[in-house]
């Protein structure tokens, strides 16, 4: 950084000259500036500010004007108030100004001709308030309206909206504002997360963890367990876990996509989900705030439990139904051990959850289907790579006596034999082959298949290897 002596020394010659203050050193000439670079589509384009909007009116001359590169590093400055890099979109004076206190990046509105809360009436910070979409319904005592106005003029322009939305607007006893959500009762406010009050956390039953003892983290503030930014910067939650996290993560967390098969694992709180095994029946990520979004997963952990319960009573081995009965590995936790053996699907047709074999499949060596089976192998108007259920997928085989489709046998995806497995959620195999794929050993004809019905040995005709082919009800035969 130049220092004032530097420059006056530098500013006695007939030009203008700094030293770069972002700390090369290089000589720099502070001449006048090139309005115009003689390049039409350069000089018809706004600057930009840091948050990415075009610059107007007095931040775009002040960008005019005050801006320079510096030749040896490269690095832009302000020629003004020689602060590196450059403050795009600010002026000097509204740079030096104090910034929001929930983003420490923009200047707070209090800085951009909105009245202080001291200097502000009680008709202006109500006009101020209701303008940004704040709700000040609530504060029935001035002392509380000025703290809510205070919160306002403190934020920037775009997060005081944010606030505005989600942020709580209760005033605690000690005076700050609550940095739970909108519309926590009483029982359920955060709390206070102001940096060295007495009070921090207090009002919610106890202090939270710091910001300096996580070790993905680092430094003096309370974070968010998902971010890891600052809590105070958007509303935040206490999970049941007793962490903290903006609300906003948590309910990104939960509408992330949890993979090809079905899982629960998302619905953990970040902190614990390392730290130690949770139950699935268990969801870390419960708050009032999330209840909307977390009703659709819900569902679908109910449907996946009696898909498994299900799976166990008609098709489990002895050993599989002993880990859930009494004293088993599984006690009583159906949900647990069903994600643990096997994988679970939405059918493609109707959304319907159904089992798509066992889940050492997906993880083992046979993670993947081989290749043919994928793009169906063969001229077919069902492609094997589609995740279908049993009532979807045997559409046009169904038994004829009203037996259940679960009834139905199938042809091997790769030869002639009757299936005994179903793995990924769209392939049957035969206990050869199936081991064949686990090995990775797998070799099979995808154009190859049985026209006639007494060259075949399973005594049927059907298209090429690489589809999905019912040999019909097993209750039906003799």
């Amino acid at each position: 950084m130049a220092t004032v002596e530097e420059d006056a020394a530098l500013s006695g010659l007939d030009f203008v000259v700094v030293r770069c203050p972002a700390g090369c050193g290089t000589l720099v000439d502070l001449g006048p500036p090139e309005w115009h670079t003689g390049i039409p589509g350069f000089d018809r384009t706004p600057p930009k500010a840091f948050v990415g909007a075009g610059l107007r009116g007095e931040s775009a001359r002040h960008f005019a004007t005050h801006r320079f590169r510096c030749p040896g590093c490269s690095k832009d400055f302000c020629g003004s108030c020689r602060t590196a890099p450059y403050h795009a979109g600010l002026t000097c004076e509204e740079h030096a100004s104090p910034k929001c206190v929930l983003c420490d990046e923009a200047p707070q509105l209090a800085s951009r001709g909105v009245p202080r809360a001291d200097e502000a009436t009680v008709s202006q910070m109500c006009a101020a308030l209701v303008a940004r979409g704040w709700e000040c319904a609530g504060a029935v005592e001035k002392r509380e309206l000025a703290q809510l106005y205070s919160r306002l003029v403190t934020a920037c322009a775009e997060c005081a909206i944010v606030a505005a939305r989600e942020a709580c607007a209760l005033v605690l006893p000690c005076g700050h504002a609550c940095a739970g959500v909108a519309g926590e009762s009483a029982g359920e406010h955060l709390g206070c997360l102001r940096e060295g009050c007495a009070h921090q956390l207090l009002h919610s039953g106890g202090p939270a963890p710091a910001y300096g003892d996580d070790a993905a983290a680092g430094g003096s503030q309370l974070a968010c367990y998902a971010c890891h930014e600052p809590l105070r910067r958007l509303a935040a939650i206490r999970l049941p876990c007793a962490h903290l996290i903006h609300r906003s993560c948590a309910a990104s967390i939960i509408a992330s996509p949890s993979g090809p098969h079905i899982t629960f694992a998302h619905l953990n709180c970040p902190a614990c989900r390392g730290s130690r095994k949770r139950p699935a029946r268990a969801v870390g990520l419960d708050h009032p705030a999330l209840r909307a979004s977390l009703e659709p997963h819900l569902a679908l952990r109910s449907a996946v439990v009696r898909c498994a319960k299900r799976q166990l009573r008609e098709r489990a081995s002895a050993a599989e139904k002993a880990q859930v009965q009494p004293g088993g590995e599984h006690d009583g936790r159906v949900l647990d051990f069903a994600l643990e053996a096997w994988t679970f699907f939405r059918c493609e047709r109707c959304d319907d959850v159904f089992c798509g074999g066992a889940r050492r499949c997906v993880e083992g060596a046979g993670a993947r289907a081989p290749a043919g089976a994928a793009d169906g192998g063969g001229d077919t108007a069902q492609p094997t790579h589609r995740r279908l259920c049993e009532s979807c997928a045997s559409i046009g085989s169904l038994c004829t006596r009203g037996h259940d489709p679960s009834f139905l046998s199938w042809k091997c995806t790769y030869c002639c034999s009757v299936a005994r497995w179903f793995c990924w959620g769209h392939t049957h195999m035969c206990d050869s082959c199936h081991t064949h794929v686990e090995a990775g050993t797998l070799r099979w004809a995808a154009g190859t298949g049985c026209a006639l019905a007494e060259r075949c040995p399973l005594g049927v005709s059907h298209g090429p290897h690489g589809t999905q082919f019912s040999l019909g009800c097993s209750a039906c035969r003799p």
